[in-house]
């Protein structure tokens, strides 16, 4: 009995993992898609052909396709901030947490994937069942973003308001250069721009 229930335990455990990595593999299906195509060229079925599965798979994770855009902008979303810790950020200097948290959000946003995230956030503007889906989550990401940034830089001078406004300045920045990028501006201008952003950032953390 205790085998059969061992089993069993095991094969819902096996089935839950396939069904991550499956919905994993339509979010980045999605991006690549959309990175590729633009939304003119997105759909379903092109998700599911480059996931490599049934677009009755696809509609089992999303029913619609709001759905599955949402859940590709906030899996570009959560990329920018996946690889260090606010401790380990902590034990840094500050030059080295500019440097690092910079490098963090300018691997996705200078990336071809973040033209994904364009194409969801034009495309948002005149869907309102995408607006409404994802406002509530981008919300919450955006104040743990900014309560992780406030510990980040805890050491610095500078009043909170100050503090989160830096942060807004450095995604703005961040943005426009990726734009220049697209635009096939020479790659050695693009990165003074972002080398003269972790500059200017560390000189405000510092209070000069």
């Amino acid at each position: 009995m205790q085998n059969i229930e061992a089993e069993s335990a095991q094969s819902r455990a096996l089935k839950q993992d396939r069904s991550i990595d499956t919905r994993a593999r339509l979010v980045q299906a999605a991006i690549h898609v959309l990175s590729e195509l633009g939304y003119a060229g997105f759909s379903t079925m092109r998700v599911a052909k480059a996931a490599g599965v049934s677009r009755g798979a696809l509609q089992y994770h999303f029913e619609t396709r709001e759905a599955l855009l949402s859940a590709a902008r906030v899996r570009l979303a959560e990329a920018m901030s996946e690889k260090l810790t606010i401790s380990a950020l902590n034990s840094m200097s500050l030059p080295e947490r500019v440097d690092a948290i910079v490098g963090d959000y300018w691997e996705v946003i200078g990336s071809i994937g973040y033209v994904a995230a364009l194409e969801i956030r034009l495309y948002e503007r005149y869907n309102h069942t995408l607006r409404d889906l994802m406002s509530g989550t981008f919300e919450q990401i955006s104040r743990t973003r900014d309560q992780s940034w406030i510990r980040i830089f805890s050491d610095s001078p500078l009043p909170t308001e100050q503090l989160l406004l830096l942060r807004r300045f450095m995604l703005d920045v961040l943005r426009g250069v990726a734009l220049r990028q697209l635009e096939g501006d020479d790659p050695s201008s693009i990165e003074r721009a972002v080398a003269l952003l972790r500059e200017t950032l560390v000189s405000k953390l510092s209070g000069r």
